[in-house]
């Protein structure tokens, strides 16, 4: 009898192995970093460093860790030529459970603009079969112009590829296809804003992204490796990213720390008082002569509900006018650079 029993353990045995490896969650991990501009930055203690470069080796890093997930890395370079013929300027990783399928280079050019390269590469390998994937996207580069900014300045050596916000949240659409993104991370300067929010509430869960100046060290990602688990919960995993982040950077870093962690859900009878169907944040103010503030410095954002569905991870800088700062809503917005409230 107890040899019966053992075969039948043995028989079955397989089986509940297959269901473990089936049952663990599937992640689906987008990162894009723009390199086409200045991205050295010094740290406290005098090093230098190349930010884009350093996220791409991070993002490698998490990309080979990662055995549950399929993670498309696009480095975008600046432009290269041979004597008059341009060559491959930015570069594309694509690993699936932990593993690198596929590297590759390409030449971004002003087709490019709403990332139809990247988009191109993402659909061309990405596996359809797992269509209930969790969704992460990661942004790493300099402030994403607003759409009345000048579109054409974002990349140093490819001026002739536009670049802003509505350029942008057309292209995570793509991205994000019919299920939303679980969480995006925008580690760029001053993207913290009403505007930016509204425009990609449609394709995000939540949203982790910098109100005010972001040090050039970014934010880091590694944390990403917290996703080999059996559970997950998207709200929690944004806020612990978020937290990290802000940790990180505040070892290293003695300008100003704000990073926000928005539900999108929650932020929408706000966003929707101060802006209407309007996704622009900077009011009836000019297009020039404006800088970042903290919205609640304006008596038209100051509303008793702003600071629903935000959580706020600040630190303030260790000199400056605002050293003094205790807190921050969580919401940048622009100002005039003399004008009153």
């Amino acid at each position: 009898m107890k040899y019966f029993i053992v075969l039948i353990l043995l028989c079955i045995a397989p089986v509940f192995t297959a269901y473990s490896v089936e049952g663990q969650m599937h992640y689906e991990i987008i990162y894009i970093i723009h390199g086409d501009a200045d991205y050295l930055f010094h740290d406290t203690s005098g090093a230098s460093h190349y930010a884009d470069t350093e996220i791409l080796k991070q993002a490698l890093e998490v990309a080979k860790y990662l055995d549950n997930s399929e993670v498309f890395v696009f480095h975008q370079g600046p432009a290269s030529k041979f004597l008059f013929f341009p060559q491959d300027d930015s570069h594309f990783y694509y690993f699936s459970n932990g593993k690198r399928v596929k590297e590759d280079s390409y030449t971004r050019d002003n087709s490019d603009s709403d990332l139809t390269k990247e988009i191109y590469l993402f659909n061309q390998y990405r596996n359809k079969d797992n269509a209930e994937s969790q969704k992460i996207l990661l942004y790493y580069g300099h402030e994403i112009p607003s759409k009345i900014g000048n579109i054409n300045a974002y990349n140093e050596s490819h001026p002739d590829i536009n670049f802003n916000e509505e350029i942008f949240s057309n292209s995570v659409k793509k991205f994000a296809g019919k299920n939303k993104f679980d969480l995006i991370v925008l580690s760029t300067c001053n993207n913290g804003t009403p505007g930016m929010v509204s425009l990609l509430s449609p394709y995000t869960k939540y949203l982790v992204a910098s109100p005010e100046n972001l040090h050039l060290s970014q934010m880091n990602s590694t944390f990403l490796k917290e996703l080999n688990k059996d559970s997950y919960d998207p709200y929690s995993f944004a806020y612990s990213f978020a937290q990290n982040a802000f940790n990180h950077l505040k070892q290293n870093t003695l300008t100003v720390i704000t990073i926000s962690l928005y539900d999108v859900e929650k932020t929408r009878p706000y966003l929707r008082t101060i802006l209407g169907n309007n996704t622009d944040n900077t009011g009836s103010q000019p297009e020039t002569a404006i800088s970042n503030c903290d919205c609640n410095s304006i008596k038209y954002y100051l509303k008793a509900d702003m600071e629903n569905g935000v959580t706020v991870f600040y630190n303030p800088p260790a000199f400056g006018k605002n050293k003094n700062k205790k807190s921050h809503s969580g919401w940048g917005c622009k100002q005039k650079v003399f004008g009153s409230n």
